[in-house]
């Protein structure tokens, strides 16, 4: 009877469809982690910022497996919040049977299927428990199911899952190669969430005067934003689009030298644009 059991937790934490791509518009959520921060996925999107979500079980092997290699460590320390701030690291426990202790690798007081150890010490990016019902959400959105579930989520809201047999060789070099390959519209002239709203920044680099043409299908109210390194805006300013090409100047150029993202917002979709302003 052990055995069945064992091996239907094992066949349930490796159920993932094949393909290793496959891009749906990732459902929002806001939750806290463990240690009282709240996360909410479309603000991190809306600056420009990549998300990967890491949505596993502490009973799960293969889970354990990968979150033991460290790799995330990596790409957390480099491109995170101490890094170059592009990429946020978010690690979700699915199973609401388990409890803290199971993360903690407390087995006296772990609840539900148990854990495999301590998830907790020693990692720097962000632990959420409780997100049974974020996993419930995706599943039913994006049509993956078990654990473990990995997505790199664009600043378009594009979740594209990858599955096991990438993870086997998931690194830090390889993930920067799979966020250019699959969130390149970040660096592309153009960039749309569906496609109502169509920009282009020139010229960028700049010296912080420069252009935005926004091709509109309907005319409508939005505000623009410069935001820094932070997160949080340098500039902003509030301007109706009319229906067709808009060319709007941005003098801008009281800003420091450096990496910004401007942010165009209307009432339904939000376009994200890294900008660069030098001397």
């Amino acid at each position: 009877m052990k055995k069945i059991y064992y091996c239907a937790i094992v066949l349930l934490c490796l159920l993932s469809n094949s393909n290793s791509m496959f891009a749906q518009t990732a459902p929002n959520f806001t939750l806290k982690d463990l240690d009282g921060k709240t996360h909410n996925l479309y603000e991190y999107l809306d600056q420009g910022k990549t998300v990967f979500l890491d949505i596993s079980a502490t009973w799960c092997q293969p889970c354990w497996d990968f979150h033991k290699r460290g790799d995330l460590k990596d790409v957390y320390n480099q491109l995170g919040p101490d890094g170059t701030d592009e990429v946020v690291v978010l690690f979700l426990e699915g199973d609401d049977q388990t409890n803290k202790a199971c993360l903690e690798g407390n087995t006296s007081s772990c609840t539900g299927n148990g854990t495999k150890g301590d998830w907790v010490t020693g990692v720097p990016y962000p632990i959420i428990d409780d997100a049974g019902s974020v996993k419930s959400e995706y599943e039913s959105a994006l049509g993956f199911h078990g654990y473990p579930q990995y997505y790199v989520i664009c600043p378009d809201k594009d979740a594209k899952q990858m599955v096991w047999n990438d993870m086997a060789s998931f690194d830090l070099d390889m993930f920067k190669k799979y966020q250019q390959q699959n969130c390149k519209a970040l660096s592309d002239a153009e960039i749309s969430v569906d496609k109502n709203l169509l920009t282009n920044v020139y010229p960028n680099p700049s010296s912080g005067d420069f252009i935005v043409s926004i091709s509109s299908k309907y005319s409508i109210q939005a505000e623009m934003k410069i935001i820094g390194v932070t997160g949080q805006a340098v500039w902003s300013s509030n301007f109706k689009l009319t229906k067709g090409i808009n060319e709007i100047p941005v003098e801008a150029s009281s800003l420091e030298f450096g990496s910004y993202v401007l942010q165009i917002k209307s009432a339904d979709q939000v376009i994200s644009k890294n900008i660069t302003i030098v001397g």
